[in-house]
């Protein structure tokens, strides 16, 4: 009775177990290995920043998508790359993307190179936890897309003045 009653709560387990792997919806695409998952917009928006990419930058292309393994949309506050070669967006650092509307495949071209430029020099041990110094590296990076995608003058004009706001020292909540 009692291995009548295992097997059987095993059944119910692999059921439920298949139930929930059949409809957990896995709403995401991968590009040259590298996967987007979040909502329909959220994976178009980043797919038409790695088509940029992949057409006027193809060597900084290949550097986000070796480097990054997926992107995704979080609920959390957290904007960056991960130790796990993965890239989480804010919702609302991406809500201020699409606030760019006809720019907004620019901001999100560049924002994967300056996270994939991080990630890369990670990967390469050539990371130097010296913040400010990977920062402006990232941004430098960022400022040579920006040429070779040629981003509109005033996306240019802001890549010019964004270090000096020290980003990265601002206070979390």
């Amino acid at each position: 009775m009692k291995k009548a009653l295992t097997v059987f709560v095993i059944i119910i387990a692999v059921i439920i177990f298949g139930v929930i792997a059949i409809d957990w919806p896995d709403p995401s695409v991968t590009i040259d290995g590298m996967k987007v998952q979040g909502p329909d917009e959220f994976r178009q928006d980043i797919v038409e920043g790695l088509d940029l990419l992949r057409e006027k930058a193809p060597e900084h292309y290949a550097m986000v998508v070796g480097n990054i393994r997926k992107v995704y949309l979080t609920e959390d506050d957290f904007y960056g790359w991960r130790l796990d070669k993965t890239f989480s967006f804010s919702q609302d650092a991406y809500d201020a993307i699409i606030e760019q509307k006809e720019y907004k495949k620019y901001h999100i071209a560049l924002t994967l190179v300056h996270e994939g430029y991080h990630a890369k020099r990670q990967g390469e041990k050539e990371w130097t936890y010296d913040i400010p110094k990977e920062e402006w590296l990232a941004v430098e990076c960022e400022k040579e897309v920006a040429e070779l995608i040629d981003a509109p003058q005033g996306i240019k004009d802001w890549l010019e003045t964004v270090y000096e706001t020290r980003w990265w020292e601002e206070e979390k909540p």
